[in-house]
């Protein structure tokens, strides 16, 4: 991995003073990502670009091998930015890193089944993220994020949505190519994420640490993807 910068007092940085760290944080995790991660098999790729932009649509894009961010999605500031904003970048980051796997390598044969690429990426983005690294970095990052995260920002957000009149299945089949972008509400996202986190803890080992991998779960997991991969 190597990180490009364009030379001091270009303009397409956020200042000189940034463009010297900002991107360091993000680096670390996308690396202990590539690393470590034993879940979803090797990166298959040769290159992974990863791309901070001062204008985008959205917070991030997962395009194979060129994932896209806005800026404080991807870029942070040692001691400078927020506890709060530090781990959004680590979200985000897993979150289209996890995207890698579900949603490129394995697929969807149509929209009603996005719930499967966009409830694991949520997953693991806010929650799940600790199995993805070693013992040692799992304990670092929980000092500032800890596990119980999730039960206002997933969990509740999901139940609150869900009880509302525009909820819906998270087999959400469109009735036409214009209401595409409409099923991507909270329920794919979080209730799915919360559903996986349900199966997480009872297949999960008694007793074993959160970031254990020899599990049922993920033994199923690896087993699925290898079995899905290029798959639709």
């Amino acid at each position: 991995m190597r990180d490009y910068k364009p030379p001091i007092g270009d303009d397409r940085v956020l200042s000189s003073e940034v463009n010297a760290t900002s991107t360091d944080y993000a680096m670390s995790i996308l690396k202990d990502f590539i690393d470590g991660s034993k879940i979803f098999g090797p990166y298959p790729l040769k290159k992974l670009y990863t791309i901070a932009l001062p204008h985008f649509y959205f917070s991030a894009m997962e395009n194979w091998g060129m994932m896209t961010f806005k800026y404080p999605a991807l870029l942070s500031v040692p001691s400078v930015t927020p506890s709060l904003e530090v781990f959004r970048v680590l979200e985000i980051i897993v979150h289209e890193m996890t995207h890698q796997t579900f949603g490129n390598l394995v697929g969807l044969d149509w929209w009603s089944s996005v719930w499967l690429k966009e409830s694991f990426s949520t997953f693991y983005g806010m929650l799940g993220w600790p199995t993805l690294f070693s013992p040692q970095q799992f304990r670092e990052q929980s000092k500032l994020f800890p596990l119980s995260f999730h039960v206002s920002e997933m969990r509740q957000q999901a139940m609150n949505f869900d009880e509302g009149l525009d909820t819906h299945p998270l087999y959400n089949p469109p009735k036409d190519s214009a209401a595409i972008g409409g099923i991507y509400t909270k329920i794919p996202y979080k209730k799915g994420a919360s559903i996986i986190r349900m199966m997480f803890d009872f297949l999960h080992a008694p007793g074993a640490a959160y970031y254990e991998k020899n599990t049922s779960f993920f033994t199923g997991l690896q087993l699925y993807v290898k079995r899905m991969y290029y798959a639709f």
